[in-house]
């Protein structure tokens, strides 16, 4: 991915798109079908573009609309993008939330941690 200068994804279903995660981590724009969890990932116009899914007019529509972005806005995006997921999904991030959850459901049952 440090080669590339963007990154695309066409699914028409996701889950939680591991794969955006690392483009992301790795500084790249992304441009991704708005289904599952991409939209946790993608910020649309922020660190990416988020299209309709099955939609292959709009999807090129949204490549050439970021390869067009000059290149201080796309250094913006991947900056963007890199710090979005440092702030919501970094390891720290990810077992703050997880901690989070156990002590809530901890104390609902009267258990104390």
């Amino acid at each position: 991915m440090n080669a590339a200068d963007a990154y695309v994804m066409s699914s028409a279903w996701e889950g939680m798109p591991m794969v955006l995660l690392e483009a992301h981590a790795s500084g790249l724009p992304v441009v991704a079908t708005d289904v599952g969890g991409n939209r946790e990932v993608v910020i649309d116009g922020v660190t990416g573009f988020l299209v309709p899914p099955k939609d292959p007019e709009a999807l090129a529509q949204a490549m050439l609309r970021l390869i067009e972005l000059p290149e201080e806005k796309r250094q913006r995006m991947r900056e963007a993008a890199r710090q979005h997921i440092l702030a919501n999904f970094s390891l720290d991030r990810v077992v703050d939330q997880w901690e989070a959850l156990y002590r809530e459901l901890s104390a609902k049952k009267g258990i104390v941690l």
